[in-house]
């Protein structure tokens, strides 16, 4: 659609904006919370330290200096566990993990590497690598740790070590770690189970686990830990105190207070060589900031504001920085041994010869360190070498070498060094070929080792080990190639090769796979990974020479025959393994891993064994398969022969599908051949029957009779015994001693050990062997809680039971739910065809003992969609889970809870609650209904679990649960509820209770309470509150277990501004001003304070083509502003926004829209000749332009113009609305006309529109109409059913009388029009505002008779058509729709 000069409104009504762009704001759920630190069981909750503590108060006014901005600018990392950008993410998304932030007014951070598992109590970064630990919690309870290792530079995880409590509980947790670059440490204060204390460690690199040094004597909580350049560490308390603390014994020594109120949740701080100081991430009563920290004196100012609750529980710098007339770094740092291998080694560097900033450098303290311990300590002159002569143990060592002046510490260089003979790295490029009978290995040497120490190139030996079979086929050799004869059995083989240095063994490289030999062995099983597999190792022959033959299809790895749709004969096809080496005697069993199409495509073939593949006369068949169909998923089809000489053999499948008998495909997975027993040994029991014990007893007995003949069909007199094998234990559970052939035999198995399906295998034994096997499974007892069902074979899902009510005959082995193999789950789809049918779907769980009174939780992952229903315009799936006491859909009675659908579109968790009352055995049925024609029941389901959670005596729920910050912005939370008053069985609590309030993800309650009456209300005000999110745990309990978990969030303080609210922007009487009008907003962005008095207001223009805004006016204090935009040619719609500030930060801005310009006098004309605007703007207001919009560019006579229209006056013309609606739907949209000056006006507004006959009875097309006088409300002054008879089709004028607003200064109109899809359209022209009667040739168009007008032609005054008249007399030809017509004289 042409819109020359048609502006659409970017919104009717007002629109939410950022700072910088526009976006939809939303309510934001809660961020996530602040990790807070475990809190001390201490008997005194003083500071009971004995150490006197002095606190310097400090005023907190801004001082003069450059410390804060020498931070700004500058990029920081560390390990984000908070911030508001994550309110809306969902708990198993939240992206945790390495950050990176430029320090500036407004810190943004940026992700590095994240996971759900890195909400890091706290970390180190060691410089290439960080060390963060997990804490993993239940319920409030500590449950493990992990201790996880990431190479942030890499953005790959090295190490995720996982301790459970049996390794220890709060012992597992750190309250802070550092890592010392003096030491090469990382060091850690560490709870103790008992929340007694902490512990000081340092964490072993080695094997991840905290080793302690010392009890710390601190009774307080730790925050943060960092050290300066010399080595020594320092940490700041829970009550602010900075520290210095001892290294090797962990006693600390107090510097002074900070000056700053810490908040009691996990902070880190790391020592800043560019300043001099402490940067500390920390939460206080003054919400989140970097401070930076002297220290020497502890004096403490602010750097800058986290503006989104950031928190930082580790942070870290890339920088080799210094103050610019400190020293530079030293150079040329290296350890050289004298001799390779040896301890004996010289530390050598040069001290630089200028300071940091490159200034001449004078004299520094040079300092080195070895291992942690100080090496050297002296004065140094600029440009010095220094070598200093050590002997070393064998292993790793680490120097630090760093300088000082007056002014400050140089960046540190330092350096690892492995002394002595280090384990080689593994061997690279095995490589492996086989030829003439020979296997060839190569590689190349390592040239380093682990550690990157020492090893000896010339003298490194080497160990090749042959795989799969595990044979050491060559020990210290020099050589870096190997050769063997290549052993007589095909196996899949690889060379392992090991090196070995001075005695010290590196890991093993290992070649690729390489098959060769001369014949498999047993047990023997191929599949085919790949076209090349299929080529070197089978053979495939067309023996009936029609050209169709198996074939590999890459997509699964298989072979497929295709049975031609023209043929006319039996196939006759042969696919053949390679060669495989068998035992004279012997029973083998051949097995098939194969599947047919589908269900009434029935398969022939044959099985063979042969001596040559390229002659299928040497084959004998030992196996016809007649009509298989084996459709639902590849299953192992087997059957047994004998061989009487020892040699190699060629299993065979013959496929003789049979089109007259429906065949179609087979589809074949693998071959496999296994030996089953010497072919004189027993043959398999017959009639054997396993029957469970009853009453869910775990018993089992088994009867059969004893075998008669052999596995070659002979006859046998006796046996020596019979073995009775349970499931794929080794050992026999039962024997029977020298029984008859032919005996009929008995034995109950008392000792199942398994609930579930348990199989049994018979086994009869003669002079020859044990023979084959006759096995029969059965289900033993009775499942009981913890129960769970992965669905991990299709074995498990025969457990379940299926119905399905509504579904046709013809769908019913398609419509139900089916085992998925390929992601081992169940899976239904169903459609649902029929009218008024009810579809029903059912998935039964096996029976499970539950105990009475008692809950459980169970759980499941679903992926369960639907969409509403096209026909009715509702949702008519629904999804129930019930429960009953038999396995079958009427049993099923009591409502569970419901199967909630999806948010997403991946498998995602569920879970219900049930409660007894009777100890019995119950099953659980999902259920999913569908109600409406048409909808598509689909649903996945797997990990179907059910877990004991508590006694149903213990309290249900808490209710009423509500959460109040203070309303004057003070850090207070009061939080008000119920205590549970019922049981889970809805039985009113007689018992007291115990209530526990959890804050944030802290492991212990911040407030309980006791002797608690069931249903109290009850309340508790949080004084220690942090200002910005707070999230609350709620769990009451008595003797019988804990109540469910209620939980709420708050924003506690004063918060950055919500968007004003009441924006109103109107035009001033002349309309040159836009007199802009607000109301201060009542709550915060987060739903927290804002204090009226202290907001002011940023007032912007917004720009609707780029999006950006211009400040237009700042801080005012009024709730009003014009601008004067009397520069202005022309009429524009223009959009301002607004925007409230107060100390917290900038609030959400918000824009509206309003046409400021001249006015347009009266008359006001607007006829859209030549397909244009005389005027300007008018405006489109349409929920959606593509679909319902305004135009002039139609109706013009041409094809493809809607109904019968042309333009009124012949103008070439007119405006008209379109429904793109493709379905019939009915909508409209607005066209909005420019504002037209009316003050003393007794105005009347007069336009055309076309009537036709309507496609649609009972939905007309429609116009109405609206004015908006002074830029008030729309008010609705007109409505017009536009559809007419075929004989009444034609132009109409319409008037409407606006004499109304003459006390108003101005008005625009608006026309609405509605049409029911895209088969109308409805059409204007020639629209007039005139204070005058609509009469007389100043009305141009006006037509007196009232009738209907078909057409209208103009012609000059000697009778040339004219077809856009313009200034000028011009005759008017008027054709009515009742074939009359009409001419007359018009002055234009």
């Amino acid at each position: 659609m042409k819109k020359d000069n048609i502006k659409t409104l970017a919104a009717i009504a007002v629109m939410a904006l950022s700072a910088t762009q526009v976006v939809a704001q939303t309510e934001a759920p809660s961020a996530q919370q602040h990790r807070g630190l475990t809190p001390l069981r201490l008997a005194d909750d003083s500071k009971s330290d004995n150490i006197k503590t002095v606190r310097t108060l400090k005023a907190r006014t801004a001082r003069a200096s450059e410390a804060p901005s020498l931070f700004y600018g500058r990029t920081f990392y560390g390990s984000l566990i908070n911030s508001t950008d994550w309110a809306t993410a969902s708990i198993a998304a939240v992206p945790y993990g390495i950050y990176s932030f430029e320090v500036g007014d407004n810190i943004n951070p940026q992700a590095v590497i994240t996971d759900l598992c890195y909400n890091f109590t706290s970390g180190a970064y060691t410089g290439d690598k960080f060390v963060g630990i997990y804490p993993m919690e239940v319920m409030g309870g500590i449950n493990g740790a992990r201790y996880i290792t990431i190479d942030p530079n890499n953005k790959k995880e090295l190490k995720n070590v996982m301790y459970d409590t049996s390794k220890g509980g709060y012992s597992l947790l750190p309250s802070v770690m550092a890592y010392n670059n003096i030491d090469n440490t990382i060091y850690s204060l560490q709870y103790n189970d008992a929340l007694s204390g902490l512990n000081w460690c340092r964490y072993n690199m080695d094997y991840d686990w905290m080793d302690k040094i010392a009890a710390f004597r601190g009774k307080y909580n730790v925050l943060t830990l960092g050290n300066t350049p010399d080595g020594e560490m320092y940490f700041i308390n829970s009550y602010g105190d900075l520290y210095h603390i001892n290294r090797k014994t962990s006693r600390p020594t107090l510097i002074a207070w900070t000056g700053i109120t810490p908040m009691g949740y996990s902070q880190s701080m790391m020592y800043d060589n560019r300043t001099g100081l402490f940067l500390w991430a920390a939460i206080s009563s003054d919400g989140c900031g970097l401070y930076s920290v002297n220290p020497k004196t502890a004096e403490t100012e602010l750097v800058a504001k986290f503006q989104k609750q950031e928190q930082f529980t580790s942070i870290y710098s890339l920088e080799e920085s210094a103050k610019d007339d400190a020293p530079a770094k030293a150079k040329d740092l290296q350890i050289a041994f004298a001799k390779n291998g040896g301890s004996d080694a010289t530390i050598s560097f040069s001290i630089p010869t200028t300071t940091y900033a490159g200034a001449a450098l004078g004299t520094t303290t040079l300092n080195v360190w070895l291992d942690g311990s100080s090496l050297k300590s002296v004065e140094a002159k600029a440009g010095e070498k220094v070598s200093i002569p050590v002997s070393l143990s064998e292993g790793n060592h680490y120097v630090a070498v760093n300088m000082k002046n007056d002014e400050g510490w140089s960046p540190l260089a330092s350096i690892k060094q492995y002394a002595g003979y280090d384990t080689p790295v593994a061997p690279t490029d095995v490589t492996f070929s086989n030829a003439d009978g020979k296997s060839n290995v190569a590689w190349t040497a390592p040239t380093e080792g682990v550690n990157k120490g020492y090893i000896d190139q010339a003298n490194l030996k080497y160990t090749v080990v042959r795989m799969p079979d595990s044979v050491t086929v060559a020990s210290d050799i020099s050589s870096t190639s190997f050769s063997e004869t290549t052993p007589a059995a095909m196996h899949s083989y690889s060379y392992r090769v090991y090196a070995k240095n001075n005695g010290k063994r590196s890991a093993y490289g290992e070649s690729a796979k390489l098959t060769c030999g001369d014949a498999f062995t047993t047990p023997y099983k191929q599949g085919f990974g790949s076209q090349q597999d299929f080529d070197d190792y089978f053979t495939v022959v067309d023996n009936n020479g029609d050209g169709t033959k198996w074939k590999y299809q890459e997509y699964g790895n298989i072979v497929r025959f295709d049975l031609p749709w023209d043929a006319t004969a039996p196939c006759d096809d042969w696919l053949i393994t390679p060669a495989i080496s068998l035992k004279a005697g012997k029973t083998y069993r051949a097995t098939i891993n194969l599947k047919t199409l589908s269900k009434g495509y029935p398969e022939y073939f044959e099985l063979l064994v042969g001596t040559d593949p390229k002659d299928v006369s040497t084959f004998s068949k030992f196996n016809t398969a007649d009509g298989v169909e084996i459709y639902e998923t590849y299953t192992d089809y087997s059957a047994t022969f004998n061989t009487q000489k020892e040699g190699k053999y060629y299993i065979a499948l013959r496929y003789m599908g049979d089109k007259t008998k429906n065949s179609s495909m087979l589809l074949v997975k693998s071959f496999g051949i296994d030996e089953v027993a010497n072919s004189a040994s027993p043959a398999a029991s017959t009639d054997l029957k396993v029957v469970a014990g009853t009453d869910d007893k775990m018993e089992a007995t088994v009867s059969f009779t004893t075998p008669t003949a052999d596995l070659n069909g002979s006859a046998i007199s006796t046996l020596s015994k019979v073995n009775v094998y349970r499931n794929k234990e080794a050992e026999p559970v039962h024997v029977f001693e020298a029984p008859a052939v032919g005996s009929q035999l008995s034995w109950t198995d008392t000792k199942v050990k398994q609930i579930g399906m348990n199989s049994y295998s018979i086994k009869a034994v003669n002079v020859n062997g044990e023979g084959a096997a006759a096995i029969d499974s059965v289900f033993v007892g009775c499942y009981e809680a913890p129960y769970k069902e992965a669905f991990n074979t299709r074995a498990d899902a025969a457990h379940y039971t299926i119905e399905m009510q509504g579904v046709d005959d013809a769908n019913k082995d398609s419509y139900t739910w089916k085992y998925d193999e390929n992601n081992q789950r169940m899976n239904i789809y169903a459609f649902n065809a029929q009218t008024d049918n009810t579809l029903s779907t059912w998935l039964i769980t096996p029976l499970i003992k539950l105990d009475a009174n008692s809950v459980y939780t169970l759980s499941y992952k679903k992926n369960f969609s639907r969409t509403i229903n096209y026909t009715l315009q509702k949702y008519t799936i629904d999804g129930n889970v019930y429960m009953g006491n038999a396995t079958n859909a009427d049993a099923l009675t009591t409502l569970v809870g419901e199967l909630k659908p999806n948010v997403g579109y991946n498998m995602e968790d569920g879970s219900n609650t049930v409660v007894t009352k009777d100890a019995d055995k119950y099953c659980f049925g999902f259920n999913i209904v569908s109600t409406g024609q048409y909808d598509n029941i689909m649903a996945d389901l797997d990990d179907v679990s059910l877990t004991y959670q508590k006694s149903a005596f213990s309290p249900y729920e808490i209710t009423n649960l509500k959460a109040v910050a203070d309303a004057k912005g003070a850090l207070k939370a009061t939080l008000s509820f119920n205590a549970p008053a019922n049981d889970y069985q809805g039985t009113q609590l007689s018992d007291n209770l115990t209530v526990n309030i959890y804050r944030g993800n802290g492991s212990l309650p911040v407030c309980t309470k006791t002797d608690v009456i069931p249903g109290t209300a009850l309340t508790w005000t949080d004084t220690e509150a942090q200002h910005g999110v707070n999230s609350y745990t709620i769990i009451a309990e008595n003797k019988y277990g804990r109540s469910e978990i209620a939980s709420t969030s708050l924003f506690v303080g004063v918060d950055r501004p919500s968007q004003v609210d009441a924006l109103v922007i109107r035009g001033n009487a002349d309309n040159q001003q836009a007199v802009i009008t607000w109301e201060a907003p009542k709550v915060g962005h987060n739903g927290g304070v804002v204090v009226k008095e202290n907001l002011t207001y940023r007032v912007l223009q917004y720009n609707a083509e780029d999006r950006t805004l211009k400040i237009v006016a700042d801080d005012l204090k009024d709730l009003s502003y014009t601008v004067d935009r009397s520069d202005l040619k022309q009429q524009e719609v223009l959009y301002y926004g607004v925007v409230a500030k107060n100390s917290e930060g900038i609030g959400d801005t918000i824009v509206s829209n309003c046409t400021i310009g001249k006015l347009y006098a009266q008359p006001f004309r607007e006829s859209f000749a030549d397909r244009k605007l005389a005027t300007t703007p008018w405006t489109i207001s349409s929920q959606n332009t593509t679909v319902l919009s305004w135009g002039t560019d139609c109706p013009t006579g041409e094809e493809g113009a809607y109904n019968k229209a042309t333009p009124q006056d012949g103008d070439d013309g007119c405006a008209y609305f379109y429904n793109g609606s493709y379905y019939d739907t009915y909508a409209g949209a607005g066209f909005i006309s420019p504002k037209v000056a009316v003050k003393g006006k007794n105005s009347n507004l007069s336009f055309w529109a076309y009537g036709y006959p309507t496609k649609y009875a009972d939905k007309h097309p429609y116009l109405i109409v609206y004015v908006r006088a002074d830029d008030g409300e729309y008010a609705e002054v007109a409505r017009y059913d536009l559809s007419t008879t075929e004989e009444e089709e034609g132009w109409k004028q319409y008037n409407v009388d606006l004499a109304a607003y003459k006390s108003n200064n101005f008005l625009s109109f608006a026309f609405y029009a509605f049409t029911n899809g895209h088969l109308e359209a409805v059409y204007l022209d020639n629209i007039v505002l005139d204070g005058t009667a609509a009469t007389g040739i100043n009305n141009v168009g006006t037509d007196a008779t009232g009738k209907n007008v078909k057409n209208v032609e103009w012609f000059s005054l000697d009778g040339r058509r004219i077809s856009n008249p313009q200034n000028g007399v011009f005759m008017k030809k008027t054709t009515y729709t009742d074939g009359t017509q009409s001419t007359t004289k018009v002055v234009k």
